[in-house]
């Protein structure tokens, strides 16, 4: 027997299909096609839509409290966040509402974060997940290319270290060879020193050790190198000698030495150099055999020997009595302007630029001297230290080394009371520095070597001036002794040797001087008229051997 049973399937209430949603705003009973109508509309696309089979769950049950187990949640506490039962009396001052609309409340804000997940999370994390997956394959791509790369670079490390590895012991069996030939050669030319001077000169790089070794070790290197590219041998063979030795003999000349010899037999003028563009002047800078410059107050005039007038500048700084301008070897000129900047002009007199600007100095600049060993530029500055009263005030001088291009290297005197009138620089490094009552010697790193106030008395004497000083070949000091009318010569030491320009020459009142020293000759100015007197400093009495 076949029974049969009537089974009732609920329509949907907006179509004819069956339900499978329900609406818990609306209370409609929802099929499928409707269910995702209901959830575009604008108006019901926030309403909770559940499956129908749990319609049943939605059914709110009475929850206990937990405090009185008998007794049912019937209000919710808006300060404390909590449900509780008629018993309860702690809430009851507390601001209240009835648990079913604190449930709506709670569900809503549940829904509305629901919904903004489902707008707006999923939708754009469709988009980054494509973006991803799109770099991930980017990125294998990335890392198999520098695999490849990796494994290219290891394979030529690897033929590297191969190569030296296998070529070791025949470089350093090479470089043993090169280091057994240059001992070789360095013994077999220190027995003689003309040949070991050029043989450093020759294996040793200037520049480098210059850049790396202090203050002393780089201005003896360039003394050192200016000795061998400008000195005879027979010269470098004469500053070694002592002076008791009467003749050596070099290369089959026979040299004779004695005190005539070395300052000259008949040591008088040779000629002079009248300047009549300009009364007495203050400074002497020679460049070269024939020409010179000259200067008085703001007035820098370049002559000849036949007092012809060459060039003019009239931006020199003219407060100072003063070694305000040089030369270099290579016959550019350096001074200093009215402005207080240093400014060089090229030797073909179209290119002036300023080498060291004043904001860099921070003294007043007063005396510029550029060595013809080293290249160096000696720059001497003031400043007034403070003012004791209204009609005196102390002054403290300096003096600073510069490279070629403007570049500060060391400060040879710091605020000492010399003041750097007129500045020179001997061959072995010597800073000379005359401050009209005296003329003081520091070497190359600063360090105050002597003072030299006259050869007659140690007694500090008041008439004693000395004004431009300048070096020779032989490391000697010469000086414009003022107060004596004479151009005085002290050996490095501070050892006067002798007078080697008096009145018997025409020499009156010297206050400037310049040494060539490519042809030891030297331009004395006097203090009291217009001419350049000129004459040969050092002669040699050469004859042959045959």
């Amino acid at each position: 027997m076949i029974l049969y049973k009537s089974m009732k399937v609920r329509q949907c209430s907006k179509c004819i299909e069956n339900t499978e949603y329900f609406c818990q705003e609306c209370q409609h009973d929802l099929c499928r096609q409707c269910k995702q109508t209901h959830d575009f509309d604008l108006e019901t696309k926030h309403h909770d839509v559940t499956i129908y089979r749990e319609k049943k769950y939605l059914v709110l049950k009475k929850e206990m409290c937990k405090l009185h187990p008998n007794k049912p949640y019937i209000k919710y506490c808006k300060l404390c966040e909590f449900p509780f039962c008629f018993s309860c009396t702690e809430h009851k001052s507390h601001p209240v509402m009835d648990i079913g609309r604190a449930y709506k409340l709670q569900r809503q804000q549940c829904n509305e974060v629901i919904s903004k997940v489902r707008s707006e999370n999923l939708y754009s994390s469709m988009f980054f997940l494509a973006e991803v997956r799109s770099k991930i394959r980017q990125c294998s791509s990335d890392i198999s290319s520098i695999e490849a790369n990796l494994l290219k670079n290891a394979s030529n490390i690897k033929y590297t270290l191969d190569w030296a590895l296998r070529y070791k012991k025949y470089t350093l069996c090479f470089l043993m060879q090169c280091i057994k030939l240059e001992i070789k050669q360095h013994d077999d030319c220190i027995k003689t020193p003309i040949k070991f001077l050029r043989f450093c000169k020759d294996r040793l790089n200037f520049p480098k050790l210059v850049k790396q070794s202090n203050c002393r070790i780089a201005v003896m290197l360039k003394m050192l190198e200016w000795n061998i590219s400008y000195q005879r041998p027979a010269e470098l063979e004469l500053m070694k000698e002592p002076l008791i030795r009467k003749s050596f003999s070099v290369k089959g000349v026979h040299w004779t030495l004695s005190k005539e010899s070395l300052f000259g037999s008949r040591l008088g003028l040779k000629e002079s150099v009248e300047v009549p563009h300009m009364g007495c002047f203050n400074y002497i800078s020679c460049v070269g055999p024939n020409r010179a410059w000259v200067s008085k107050m703001n007035l820098l005039i370049l002559t000849n020997t036949s007092g012809e007038k060459l060039y003019t500048l009239e931006d020199l700084q003219g407060t100072h009595l003063s070694c305000k301008h040089t030369v270099t070897c290579e016959h550019d000129l350096i001074y200093i302007d009215a402005t207080q900047n240093i400014r060089h002009l090229s030797a073909d007199l179209k290119t002036r630029t300023i080498l060291i600007k004043k904001k860099k100095l921070k003294w007043e600049p007063i005396s510029v001297y550029c060595s013809p060993h080293s290249g160096d530029i000696l720059v001497g500055m003031i400043k007034t230290d403070k003012i004791i009263d209204k009609d005196s005030f102390t002054i403290k001088g300096m003096v600073t080394r510069y490279n070629r291009n403007g570049k500060k290297q060391i400060i040879i005197a710091n605020e000492s009371s010399h003041i750097p009138y007129y500045l020179a620089e001997n061959t072995n490094g010597d800073v000379v520095i005359s401050g009209y009552i005296a003329v003081v010697v520091m070497d190359c790193c600063g360090n105050h070597r002597l003072s030299y106030r006259g050869h007659l008395s140690d007694e500090l004497d008041l008439t004693f001036r000395i004004y431009a000083v300048c070096t020779d070949t032989l490391s000697n000091i010469l000086l414009c002794n003022w107060s004596y009318d004479a151009v005085q010569i002290i050996d490095k030491n501070g050892k006067f040797l002798r007078n080697i320009l008096t009145k018997e020459h025409g020499i009156f009142r010297p206050v400037s001087m310049s040494y060539d020293v490519t042809t030891h000759r030297v331009w004395i100015n006097s203090g009291s008229n217009k001419t350049i007197h000129v004459c040969k400093f050092i002669e040699r009495n050469l004859e042959s051997i045959e």
